[in-house]
């Protein structure tokens, strides 16, 4: 790859910077449109025209909004994996309320190790998961708004917004724990007890 088209220009990959998903920054592109950092052209992606002088601009290294609204942050931003956090979230769900509910005293050894097995496993999973899109988020954002090169967004434009998601995704993670502990609290104790 000799030159990036944006628009109508052909532009030097050097005059550019991507972001290199080995790295998990923002670096300048080499004349092979390779990372400056050594790794290979398809490791790069998205682009940025930057100056020479140019200062490189530093993303910040963990974004809240992925983090905490992975199921709404991940797919507008083209990560479908944060789609993938909402099941798990209700699998997590169901499988703590059988360790907490489901377990008795009567219940099998097995039962007991692998009911509070899977609670654990699928929560450490899930967190994880989402551990990953927070640490992932702001090169994953950025590779969308600058795919293709032609984004005239500023990278402070771009900050503010990724803030404001991080913002929103905040309340919205506040108000559905808040509703799944009104939930635990005085909903479900009083449906468990009509079950028995």
């Amino acid at each position: 790859m000799s030159k990036i088209k944006q628009g109508s220009v052909a532009i030097h990959p050097e005059d550019t910077i991507g972001y290199c998903i080995i790295c998990n920054k923002l670096v300048r592109r080499t004349k092979k449109a390779k990372c400056a950092n050594g790794h290979e052209a398809v490791a790069m992606q998205g682009a940025q025209i930057l100056d020479k002088n140019e200062e490189i601009p530093v993303l910040p290294k963990f974004h809240w909004g992925a983090f905490f609204m992975a199921p709404v942050w991940g797919p507008a931003y083209g990560v479908w994996a944060g789609a993938i956090i909402f099941p798990l979230w209700l699998v997590a769900d169901s499988v703590i309320r059988s360790a907490v509910y489901g377990v008795g005293p009567r219940s099998t050894v097995f039962a007991k190790v692998m009911t509070y097995g899977s609670a654990v496993l699928i929560s450490v999973v899930t967190v994880g998961l989402m551990a990953w899109m927070g640490w992932r988020g702001w090169g994953s954002a950025w590779r969308s708004v600058y795919r293709t090169g032609a984004s005239k967004k500023t990278f402070a434009q771009f900050k503010k917004t990724q803030y404001v998601w991080s913002a929103l995704a905040a309340c919205m993670f506040v108000c559905l724990i808040a509703g799944a502990v009104y939930y635990w609290i005085n909903i479900l104790p009083a449906q468990m007890a009509a079950l028995r």
